[in-house]
């Protein structure tokens, strides 16, 4: 059965049956090119809905709206800049098509044609253009944000808005008949594949753990106030040593509300403000406060000595984790690693600036030293640059590795962990 909503005198307002089937349906895809409403969706992601919101970053959408809802676990943000009209809302089994925006105008007063569908026929040809679309848009990440709202801000002496935004972000399109029919280079798969582990499902997760650590002064006296990621990173550690050894992380249920996880934290973050055992190496507080002097800033790593870039690389768990697959402790995981490295110092250091200091799109650098002749550091894999550059750059990244990733599956969290 189909019904035609208009905004109209009759008062068939297209926000009626938006907010029936979001209250209802376990996963929504939202597909909008102007929007300035976000809260009913981040309050669907915080109930455990899957959500998928598609936008277009121009003149019309709100930044506000959007960072009110950037990093919300089960919300998912990607982008498109240039021809995307597409106004398409899809919830488990049925969907509204037609010319309403996500805006107040578009579900309350403009004068609309958005159709209500349910027939299973239609439903799955409307499902087919919306994975299309999702699969070639962009992920919105802090930087491409941070970009977006800097030019909305200067807006009001602007002419040409949408060009401005799309020479500060980038020309982002969809598929069509014309563009984009070439298959996609392995560089570029890698990278979206990326920045959607990082920025959809990595970051929302550890920073709801921090917030609800947070807001419950679930914390241990080791760790200073201006510390909370690291001390996340341990608690993370921690949680997968203790309760989810081995294949456990594996068993444990994927909580899809946000007052289950928290309820979740809420235990484990109480177990560990007073455990004996938190799992911590004895030098790691040493470790890592050389880190932090060492990767300060560009200076203080270009002037540091083999030594010093040595001990400060131990405070990266994943990297001294290797420990276990090389004899000899510590002085032997060190040199092995030099000499994977031809005993280069300038090249790792220029490497390790790369991925912290360059400019541009993080994910790029981080593809770059793990892939690329010219920057690649041997034994320094993805869950150490993610670690490092969460420890000293917590805006850019979490501080993430592998102990962390199987901890927060074991929460709960529908991430990836291997």
């Amino acid at each position: 059965m189909s019904f035609l909503y208009s905004n109209g005198p009759e008062k068939d307002f297209v926000v009626t049956p938006y907010q029936k089937q979001l209250a209802k349906c376990k996963s929504v895809f939202v597909a909008s090119p102007y929007v300035t409403m976000t809260g009913e969706l981040v309050n669907a992601a915080k109930d455990g809905k899957q959500v998928s919101l598609l936008v277009g970053l121009n003149s019309a959408t709100s930044a506000n709206a959007l960072r009110a809802a950037f990093g919300v676990p089960n919300l998912a943000i990607r982008y498109f800049t240039y021809r995307f009209h597409a106004k398409v809302y899809l919830f488990d089994d049925c969907a509204l098509v037609g010319s309403s925006n996500l805006t107040d105008s578009g579900m309350h007063t403009n004068r609309e044609a958005t159709v209500f569908l349910e027939r299973t026929d239609e439903v799955a040809s409307i499902r087919a253009l919306c994975q299309e679309l999702w699969t070639s848009a962009e992920v919105l990440t802090p930087i491409v944000l941070k970009s977006f709202e800097m030019v909305k801000a200067s807006m009001s002496n602007m002419f040409d808005p949408d060009a401005k935004i799309e020479a500060a972000i980038g020309k982002v399109q969809p598929t069509t008949i014309t563009v984009g029919s070439q298959k996609k280079s392995s560089e570029y798969i890698f990278l979206q594949a990326l920045r959607r582990r990082v920025y959809e499902k990595f970051k929302p997760a550890f920073d709801l753990t921090s917030q609800v650590l947070s807001e419950n002064d679930l914390h241990r006296s080791e760790w200073s106030s201006e510390d909370r990621g690291s001390e996340t990173n341990r608690f993370l550690n921690w949680v997968r040593l203790t309760y989810g050894a081995g294949d456990d992380w594996r068993k444990s249920p994927i909580r899809t509300s946000s007052s289950d996880i928290a309820g979740e934290l809420i235990a484990l973050g109480r177990e560990w403000a007073k455990t004996p055992e938190p799992r911590i190496t004895h030098d790691y507080f040493t470790n890592m406060e050389h880190l932090r002097r060492v990767f300060r800033n560009v200076e203080s790593l270009t002037s540091a000595s083999r030594e010093d870039l040595s001990q400060a690389l131990m405070g990266v768990h994943a990297f001294e984790e290797q420990i276990r697959f090389i004899r000899g402790g510590y002085s032997a995981i060190i040199d092995f690693f030099w000499q994977q490295n031809e005993q280069d110092l300038t090249r790792v250091k220029r490497s390790l600036r790369h991925l912290l200091f360059d400019t541009g799109d993080f994910i790029q650098r981080l593809y770059e030293v793990l892939y690329f002749p010219e920057w690649k550091i041997r034994y320094f894999g993805e869950s150490c640059a993610l670690e490092l550059t969460g420890t000293v750059q917590p805006e850019t990244c979490p501080p993430m590795n592998g102990r962390s990733a199987k901890g927060l599956r074991y929460i709960g969290f529908d991430v990836p962990a291997s």
